[in-house]
């Protein structure tokens, strides 16, 4: 997930920190964490019985901290869920939903 989220800055602005996550920070780096609150692949046979049943959940805490100054930039709590049923549901897994395809 933490990789998703620094692919995501480089895209969103590229030139604003050289690197995110390194293993030697310095000034222009970008130190990400990704807290994993709930993680819950849910159940695909009562997804395909009915929607709503054997939902897919992530839930985490999201905090960007400037390398340089220390100052947090920026946090976030991101919540994902998918419920849907029949056929479709049943076919979706986790990682799915973790990649953002949905």
């Amino acid at each position: 997930m933490t990789k998703r989220i620094a692919e995501d800055i480089k895209s969103d602005a590229p030139n604003r920190f050289k690197a995110i996550n390194p293993l030697v920070p310095n000034s222009t780096t970008l130190q990400a964490s990704v807290v994993i609150k709930r993680y819950d692949e849910g159940d695909a046979f009562y997804r395909l019985m009915l929607m709503g049943l054997g939902q897919i959940h992530i839930d985490a805490d999201v905090a960007l901290v400037d390398s340089a100054t220390k100052n947090q930039l920026a946090q976030y709590e991101v919540t994902k869920t998918f419920a849907w049923g029949g056929y479709f549901g049943a076919l979706i897994g986790i990682k799915d939903v973790e990649g953002g395809i949905l």
